[in-house]
């Protein structure tokens, strides 16, 4: 171990170059294709840069507004410098979550090292920062939650640096943190009071006078922000992924009653089995178990679908042994960090479970990854120290191998497989779509583009670089059914057709009309296909259709 002492910062700066090779290269085409989230982040950014206001005209806005849902704006501010230099590109959108996703593996060393005052253990968990295959995932996307977690880790780190060294600037930077990870990502703020809770409950025994009172102003001032930010347009977002705002318990709670109801169950029963109590619990307990199931940990990490990359958790499967190695060394030694890092680490997905909607989510527990990667350490630590005692220097060779392995493993299937699996879900067709629209878009007077796959408009706007005055002189919300700009129409179904579906607007204007569909879809007699494109699977993603007469059908009398 001594060896960590002798050469930490050369160890240090390895594993951030290591991070940087694992996120950098292709970084605009690995994940394939390229979100409406990324942009909507990017064309907002690039309409800030060029006018001052997003892309419905609000002058330097702090939510942006896309698909009837709301987005802190923060990470679009965070794009204007790599588009500036870069142009609007996918790489100019992703840059900053490499550059953060980066800046977080030298983060965890820091503040791994101002709670235990360990640095192997701090040089350990950075290593693992650096090769966790979701922090890679998500640094390799436009990921704002990403970018909060980080403000949000800052934040703790300054207040571990003010127990250290009680300067002010520390309790400022702190609050300026806090904020920007609050206006970053919605979930930072839904775990933020907990967490201080749970910081509270943890170390207030051995806080000095000074120390509870900052630690009181800081807390109070974090949840007045939080409060603050929950309601109104900004709070928007919390109440369209809150349990208690969607439709997702009450279904079943209404089908379950009603099966009690064909059974001839007594109605006073049925309310004492089938109340909102326990469905509420019920949902919540499910959702908190979800997020420490082996599949989301180890095997096949879901949601959003978007993100995932076949057979591959949010951890190395090897990783698994250390985990639970390491949970029993907090107990064990009754460390404080350990315990704080266990009750931290189970914290994340309590908080969580009041979430409906693509859970268990990546994205969310994103913010549960440093507790875990302490765990690991202790673990990995525990088993260094016991085989260098034993001389059991093989099974150094083993451990070494297996994450070498493991590691391989994962980059083969994010590099090699993620391109075609699922490849509809990140909108890979849309960059060849709107590169061929030029073509034609001279020769029609209207297109008519389905919202089948996506909404469509935004892509339109980032790859074709759409003016954004112009975009703003339109009018406000021009991807609503039946909207659109310049000669473009979206409509709301997959196959619009010249036998019946399209637009009464262009309907005696068929032949200056090019119908923009989803793959596969059926010919009527007046449709003929001009051009098409492709996932990257090979399977058809859009026809381009033109009207052509029917043919005449002769009948005999």
């Amino acid at each position: 171990m001594k060896l960590f002492d002798r050469f930490g910062k050369w160890i240090l700066a390895g594993i951030i170059l290591l991070a940087i090779c694992l996120r950098l290269p292709y970084v605009s085409s690995v994940p394939s294709g390229f979100h409406a989230d990324e942009a909507v982040f990017g064309y907002n950014a690039y309409s800030i840069l060029k006018t001052g206001r997003d892309e419905y005209g609000r002058f330097l806005p702090l939510i942006l507004e896309s698909f009837g849902d709301s987005k802190a704006a923060v990470y679009s501010y965070l794009t204007i410098p790599s588009i500036f230099i870069f142009g609007l590109t996918e790489f100019a959108v992703r840059l900053p979550t490499v550059i953060f996703g980066v800046l977080l593996v030298l983060l965890a060393y820091l503040l791994v090292f101002s709670i235990s005052k360990d640095k192997r253990l701090a040089l350990v968990a950075s290593f693992l920062s650096a090769i966790s295959p979701l922090g890679i995932m998500l640094s390799r996307t436009q990921c704002d939650s990403l970018v909060s977690v980080f403000f949000f880790y800052v934040a703790i780190y300054a207040w571990f640096a003010w127990l250290e060294k009680r300067k002010g600037t520390y309790i400022v930077l702190l609050l300026i943190m806090m904020l920007l990870s609050f206006l970053t990502n919605v979930v930072t703020r839904l775990l933020a009071v907990p967490f201080f809770l749970l910081i509270g409950c943890v170390y207030w025994k051995s806080f000095n006078i000074q120390a509870k009172r900052t630690f009181t102003f800081v807390a109070l001032v974090v949840i007045g922000t939080v409060i603050s930010l929950s309601v109104g347009f900004a709070g928007n977002r919390f109440s369209q992924i809150s349990v208690f705002s969607g439709r997702d318990v009450q279904l079943i709670l209404d089908e379950e009653i009603r099966e009690d109801g064909v059974f001839g169950m007594p109605h006073v029963l049925t309310r004492v089995v089938h109340n909102k109590a326990i469905a509420y619990v019920r949902y919540m307990v499910t959702n908190f178990a979800s997020h420490l199931s082996s599949d989301f940990l180890f095997f096949q990490a879901e949601q959003p679908r978007r993100e995932q990359i076949p057979h591959i958790g949010i951890l190395l499967l090897v990783e698994c042994p250390f985990l639970l190695i390491g949970i029993y060394e907090a107990f064990r030694k009754k460390l404080r960090y350990g315990m704080l890092s266990v009750a931290w680490f189970l914290l994340t997905p309590m908080t969580l479970s009041i979430i409906s909607g693509e859970t268990p989510n990546m994205h969310r527990f994103f913010f549960a990854m440093l507790p875990i990667h302490i765990l690991v350490g202790l673990g990995i630590i525990a088993v260094w120290k016991e085989v260098i005692k034993r001389k059991i220097y093989i099974v150094c060779v083993v451990i070494v191998s297996a994450f070498i392995l493991n590691v391989g493993y994962f980059i083969h299937q994010l590099f090699v497989h993620q391109p075609t699996h699922f490849p509809f879900y990140r909108g890979f067709a849309y960059k060849e779509l709107v590169s061929k629209l030029p073509m034609y878009y001279d020769k029609y007077d209207h297109v008519v583009v389905t919202k089948g796959n996506e909404s469509p408009y935004i892509y339109i706007l980032f790859f074709g670089k759409y003016d954004p005055r112009s975009y703003q002189q339109s009018g406000s919300h021009r991807d609503l059914d039946y909207q659109g700009f310049g000669k473009y129409v979206f409509v709301p179904y997959d196959c619009p057709s010249f036998n019946g579906t399209t637009e009464m607007n262009i309907e005696n204007d068929k032949e200056h009309t090019l119908l923009i569909r989803r793959g596969n879809c059926v010919l009527g007699d007046n449709d003929k296909i001009i051009d098409n494109v492709l996932w990257n699977d090979g399977s058809e993603a859009f026809q381009f259709v033109v009207y052509q007469d029917a043919p005449m059908v002769l009948t005999h009398e």
